[in-house]
């Protein structure tokens, strides 16, 4: 009996961090849609402006807190993925998925660099302001998490 229990208590904490780990749910198309169509040109800004090393157009749709953070860090941001996986090709991102959490709205994007074809970029755009702003961003490839 005393094994059932902690096997139970096992899975219920396993299952616990499972769903830590799931995206929120899918936007509905009639909402994700004309979001994603909102931020399409601000997302290829910003992937444009790290392959250029622009640091000017990286921070321009950005809200304070990540402009603050990311002041001054254009050559690493370059050197993490330009460096890694060649530049960004322009025009290749397609939408995966747009989410929503807690005031954020996040756009996930499949983007093709030059040495990789499928790297996931995810946008966070704040939605405390009249518009949209740049809130956080990542990327993620095979060739991205190797050493």
């Amino acid at each position: 009996m005393r094994r059932l229990s902690l096997l139970g208590l096992l899975l219920l904490l396993l299952s616990g961090c499972s769903l830590v780990t799931t995206p929120p749910p899918t936007l509905l198309p009639e909402t994700a849609d004309p979001f994603a169509a909102q931020v399409d040109a601000m997302s290829e800004k910003l992937l444009l402006a790290i392959n250029n090393r622009d640091e000017a157009a990286l921070l321009q749709d950005m809200d304070d807190a990540m402009r603050k953070a990311s002041t001054g860090g254009i050559d690493s941001l370059y050197a993490s993925t330009v460096g890694k996986i060649g530049p960004y090709l322009p025009g290749s991102k397609k939408v995966a998925r747009v989410d929503e959490l807690e005031g954020y709205r996040r756009v996930l994007y499949d983007a093709a660099f030059e040495q990789e074809a499928h790297v996931q970029v995810l946008v966070v755009f704040s939605l405390s302001g009249g518009q949209p702003l740049v809130s956080g961003l990542w990327f993620d490839s095979p060739l991205l998490r190797q050493k």
